[in-house]
């Protein structure tokens, strides 16, 4: 079972997503690079222990990626990586 195409104000807002799944795929956006250091850490905490979990969606830069590999995460999908 999986929570598909979760946007990190969800993901805030709803705390059962953190543990009620077996994968959750995140969306990634750019304003998640552009938010303040109180967003940012909410979201860290919303973000499920175990990152194998996690699928980040939306990996269309390498900003995407680094922020993903950051927290813990190791799977992506985006443009970027489909087009190698």
């Amino acid at each position: 079972l999986a929570l598909d195409e979760v946007d990190a104000a969800l993901l805030r807002a709803w705390p059962g997503a953190r543990r009620d799944h077996a994968m959750l795929r995140l969306r990634f956006r750019p304003e998640i690079l552009a938010a303040d250091a109180a967003a940012r850490a909410s979201l860290d905490a919303a973000l499920p222990e175990d990152r194998n979990r996690i699928i980040l969606t939306g990996a269309e830069t390498p900003a995407a990626i680094a922020w993903g590999w950051q927290r813990g995460i190791t799977r992506f999908m985006g443009r970027l990586l489909e087009a190698r």
